[in-house]
């Protein structure tokens, strides 16, 4: 039994359970973020991708205002991650959190330069 409710509280679950496009617009875990949110939070790079073909919305964003390259630009850096966001949403490096921020401003202030080059198009 404990190792039933330790999986159940996996924040990770989601992604792991993200297995046909029916299910990836629902998919959530346990913090409300969409699996979207939380793979590039993570910086995974197969589900980002996976859920990004199967038509995931990329304008999601977080209470806080956060979009999704807010978040690999706070979060996991991921420069293969926000090159396939550019890719899809490019609009997504001009928006502003609430507190004003760019995700390049996000990127600096965690000191995830390789994302901020990657904005400022200084990396290919």
């Amino acid at each position: 039994k404990r190792r039933a409710s330790a999986a159940r509280a996996d924040p990770d679950s989601s992604i792991r359970q993200v297995n046909s496009a029916d299910r990836v617009g629902s998919a959530a875990d346990q913090s409300g973020r969409a699996a979207l949110q939380r793979a590039c939070t993570c910086g995974d790079v197969t589900t980002s991708v996976k859920l990004l073909r199967a038509g995931v919305d990329c304008s999601c964003v977080t209470e806080a205002g956060l979009n999704l390259l807010h978040l690999v630009a706070c979060g996991s850096g991921s420069v293969d991650v926000a090159r396939r966001l550019l890719q899809v949403a490019p609009e997504l490096a001009a928006a502003k959190c609430n507190r004003g921020w760019t995700p390049s401003m996000h990127a600096g202030s965690a000191g995830n330069w390789a994302i901020c080059e990657l904005l400022e198009g200084r990396r290919p």
